[in-house]
């Protein structure tokens, strides 16, 4: 029963992460799934983190540990999103001077 849980969530959260690199997808369904897959993955770190507070109570070493992992995605998380933002904005930098010699040219 785990693994097919697993199966399925696999398959919605990849496909919805793949939604966001495809064109072709209409952006009233590409946005509405992108969010939905990251407000998932905040709601996991945030619970991991709220987790390893109830838990540092009874186990210092384990809650410990949580919060540091669950503060460890939260940077990750920025950071890729960092990553993935300068890419876009260099991708618009570089459609804007091919369109401003395109521009001159005519």
């Amino acid at each position: 029963m785990e693994l097919l849980y697993e199966i399925l969530l696999e398959i919605i959260f990849d496909s919805s992460i793949s939604l966001d690199k495809l064109k072709k997808i209409p952006p009233f369904v590409k946005y509405p799934l992108v969010c939905l897959v990251i407000l998932f993955f905040i709601g996991a770190i945030i619970s991991l983190f709220i987790i390893g507070i109830i838990i540092f109570d009874t186990n210092i070493w384990l809650g410990t540990a949580m919060i540091l992992f669950s503060i460890a995605l939260i940077i990750l998380s920025i950071m890729k999103y960092k990553q993935i933002y300068e890419l876009k904005l260099k991708e618009m930098k570089k459609k804007e001077r091919k369109k401003k010699k395109t521009e001159k040219k005519a």
